[in-house]
């Protein structure tokens, strides 16, 4: 797996610098105005691939969305240049083990500024083989994690907004909500930030979401819960939506709202 990972860092290292190079050709062909509107194109698609897809369907099981929904959002996150959606996964859940200690592979306190926005992890930061294999164990993962990076090159080339959008947004809440006082363990430095709502849809409030993994509503005007909930809904008019794994990668204080889940689907 750490052979893996160097080239994963590697390349996307690579295809997010190619992708502020062609921004910048697009800024200066196209104008300023064009840039910004781009940027915000890009910011909408970040919130709804790693904010609320990655993070709260796939990796904390709050929603559960029909085929046609995760099809999508995988091609997507592929877009946005994270990578591995496993891989992003499983990483994430070893964030929650280790939050701000040895081991955490999203702490700038124990990486360094330069090594996090390089993805330049220690061999003690790689996830559980196990809770890897069990996130390719669904198929519109695994697609994800064979094919995802032609879709990163494709748009780092014709869509680079996208791609750094995605690159600054995904570096900022791994700074800013980890920049506050010491917690217990399972928190780490998590800190709530009401006031950047509008870039990041609810996780600002990382603090509650680290606190309570399994609460699915961070803030009373928690943008990605309200959409998380409508594309549910609608997912739920057609064919009922399957979990989209098992349990076994969960600690045991992140299995209740995948057991939920698993219950209601059984019981149609």
């Amino acid at each position: 797996m750490a052979n893996a990972l160097r080239r994963s860092q590697f390349n996307y290292n690579a295809i997010a610098f190619t992708a502020h190079v062609m921004l910048l050709i697009q800024c200066l062909w196209f104008g300023w105005t064009f840039a910004l509107i781009a940027l915000l194109i890009g910011l909408v698609i970040y919130n709804l691939t790693a904010g609320l897809y990655m993070h709260r369907v796939v990796v904390h099981q709050h929603f559960s969305f029909s085929l046609g929904w995760h099809r999508l959002f995988c091609r997507l996150f592929s877009m946005c240049n994270f990578g591995s959606l496993a891989m992003n996964c499983a990483i994430h859940l070893r964030h929650h083990r280790y939050s701000d200690q040895p081991g955490d592979p999203h702490s700038y306190e124990q990486l360094g500024l330069r090594r996090l926005l390089l993805k330049q992890w220690n061999r003690s930061s790689l996830p559980q083989s196990r809770q890897l294999l069990r996130f390719l164990s669904n198929p519109c993962i695994k697609h994800q994690h064979r094919n995802h990076m032609a879709y990163g090159i494709v748009t780092a080339l014709l869509l680079p907004s996208i791609s750094v959008s995605a690159y600054w947004l995904i570096n900022l809440l791994f700074v800013v909500a980890h920049w506050g006082p010491s917690h217990h363990s399972s928190e780490g430095r998590a800190t709530d930030w009401p006031a950047l709502l509008p870039l990041m849809w609810g996780d600002e409030m990382h603090y509650r979401h680290h606190k309570s993994p399994a609460r699915k509503r961070l803030r009373r005007f928690d943008l990605l819960y309200i959409i998380g909930r409508a594309i549910e809904w609608q997912s739920w008019m057609g064919h009922p939506p399957q979990p989209i794994i098992d349990l076994d990668p969960y600690p045991a204080r992140l299995q209740a709202p995948v057991r939920s889940l698993n219950q209601n689907v059984a019981s149609l």
